[in-house]
């Protein structure tokens, strides 16, 4: 049974010898397509976010120390990251911070 055909079959079809009219409806068949493209771009967006950040977590996994300390982190917390303790926007965060101690400014 084609599922398409039963979605998108006409609410109030008229029958017809016996049988139902079952030509689709345009407008539902368009809104069926709509709401699965848009259940597939949020999933894919999801997946993109999901892979950027763990490519920008394995970033400052393999940063020095002397990296970090440049940037306003430490060990701990690329321990606090790596244990997912800390999450890279809080540890954005506490950079921003950093720099405006230092700096007077917002970078």
């Amino acid at each position: 049974m084609n599922i398409l055909k039963l979605v998108s079959s006409t609410v109030g079809s008229t029958k017809t010898d016996h049988n139902f009219d079952r030509q689709p409806a345009p407008e539902s068949a368009t809104g069926f397509f709509e709401i699965i493209k848009h259940i597939a771009k949020n999933k894919i967006e999801e997946y993109k976010s999901r892979v950027r950040e763990e490519t920008d977590t394995h970033q400052v996994l393999q940063m020095s120390d002397s990296m970090l300390k440049d940037i306003g982190l430490t060990q701990p917390d690329r321990a606090s990251l790596k244990s997912r303790l800390t999450s890279l926007e809080e540890l954005n965060t506490r950079r921003k911070t950093y720099y405006a101690q230092l700096y007077g400014e917002n970078r």
